[in-house]
């Protein structure tokens, strides 16, 4: 009976080696699509912060629409937008409001609700509890594809080195 060698027991070292790059490549693709996801998240969260400091007026406008930045309750973060008017200008904001999801609160579309602008710039503004801001599970799934793919990275060069060794040593 033959022995199971594996796929790539029949490979030349040189095989293996572009193997081996090709490898690479697609795990610092994975790696940079990851630190990316984990910069925009950041970006999300430095600019609910700003937000939060300097939105220091209040008024009411009215809901004009539902909706969650992910596919499911379980993921994603819930938001609420609403429509409101400062000055005779009409502008549109989002922002969360917990409540809407956890108590069943009975609002409605055109609903009043609390909103929190900048008085120097109005189109600075959140409603409800706060500005939308990012499941911190998205920051950690980001930084667990930076650290599998840094590995991946790693193995690759080795296997690359080695395979660079052989090489050496047919030649």
């Amino acid at each position: 009976m033959k022995e199971f060698r594996g796929p790539y027991a029949e490979q030349t070292p040189k095989e293996k080696r572009n193997s081996c790059v090709f490898q690479m490549i697609i795990a610092v693709f994975f790696v940079v699509l990851s630190m990316m996801g984990v910069g925009v998240n950041i970006h999300r969260d430095r600019k609910a912060d700003h937000l939060e400091k300097v939105c220091t007026e209040t008024t009411i406008g009215q809901i004009c629409r539902f909706g969650s930045t992910g596919s499911g309750k379980s993921s994603g973060t819930d938001y609420i937008e609403a429509e409101f008017e400062v000055n005779g200008v009409r502008y549109t904001t989002v922002g969360t409001d917990r409540s809407v999801w956890e108590l069943n609160t009975p609002y409605k579309m055109g609903s009043d609700v609390k909103v929190c602008y900048n008085p120097s710039d109005p189109k600075d503004a959140y409603t409800g509890d706060g500005p939308v801001r990012e499941n911190m599970s998205d920051n950690i799934t980001g930084f667990v594809g930076i650290i599998l793919g840094s590995m991946w990275i790693v193995f690759c060069l080795r296997s690359i080195r080695e395979q660079n060794v052989e090489i050496n040593r047919i030649k």
